[in-house]
């Protein structure tokens, strides 16, 4: 379920100062936390929104397994995101796996059974997949290149320097490249993360934070995922949350 209102939780000590009149205790309220969300997916509605459809190819679903974004935004769900397939994107390939597609973990799993996609234990209900690896078992499935990018996110309240975006992520690679960029009121993107065989050669199930260094007096945000390479293997997201929160660590 998408959700981009900010959304602002204050956590509240009660402190009781002493007896009152009759039982009653007066208290003082001390705010000591306070952490703002301004957009999270987690692809659930999917689910009933339109509703997952069988795979036209794949032979190991159960008929309720997988979605494109264009079948998803008829149904009235993931309004504003954008699956752009770039311009050396295979012609070809497995349809289920061409660009960004949204699939159920259990259904992403069967289709190549065996090969470590049911690690994957952070994704739940609905995943998002840029399977490369599946892609190319059809003629005409490479080089995989697509990027998945959110609708424009309202960050007018917050502070400069303080959003974290938080996924959970399964990463598997050869030869393939993920990056996440972060664009600033319609300026040119810039790279916040990148995933190769020199890096992260695998991370079957992860929770990613990643800083975005927003700049001051922004008003409007957009995150994209780009997943480049041929054949082996995968990056499968879910959970996305940007938030104001500071972890101890960040994953870059």
């Amino acid at each position: 379920m998408q959700s981009n209102f900010l959304s602002v939780t204050t956590f509240v000590l009660f402190a009781a100062l002493g007896p009152g009149r009759g039982q009653a205790a007066e208290k003082a309220e001390t705010v000591f936390s306070q952490a703002a969300t301004y957009f999270s997916e987690d692809f659930d509605s999917l689910t009933t929104k339109p509703g997952l459809l069988p795979f036209p190819s794949e032979p190991n679903g159960d008929g309720t397994d997988w979605i494109d974004l264009p079948t998803a935004q008829a149904g009235k769900s993931l309004a504003g995101w954008t699956m752009t397939k770039n311009t050396d994107h295979g012609k070809g390939g497995v349809i289920e796996w061409s660009g960004w597609t949204f699939a159920t973990p259990a259904a992403w799993a069967a289709a190549a059974p065996d090969q470590d996609r049911d690690k994957f234990a952070l994704g739940t209900n609905v995943i998002a997949v840029a399977d490369s690896d599946e892609f190319d078992d059809v003629a005409g499935g490479r080089p995989f290149d697509a990027t998945l990018s959110t609708p424009p996110i309202d960050i007018s309240g917050a502070t400069a320097d303080s959003l974290t975006l938080k996924f959970d992520s399964g990463w598997r690679t050869v030869a393939q490249v993920g990056t996440i960029t972060v664009s600033y009121d319609g300026a040119e993107a810039i790279e916040v993360l990148r995933l190769d065989a020199g890096n992260k050669a695998k991370a079957y199930s992860e929770t990613v934070r990643v800083p975005l260094r927003n700049p001051a007096g922004a008003k409007k945000m957009k995150i994209s995922w780009k997943k480049v390479g041929t054949n082996d293997w995968w990056w499968v997201i879910d959970n996305i949350e940007v938030n104001d929160l500071q972890p101890a660590t960040f994953s870059v």
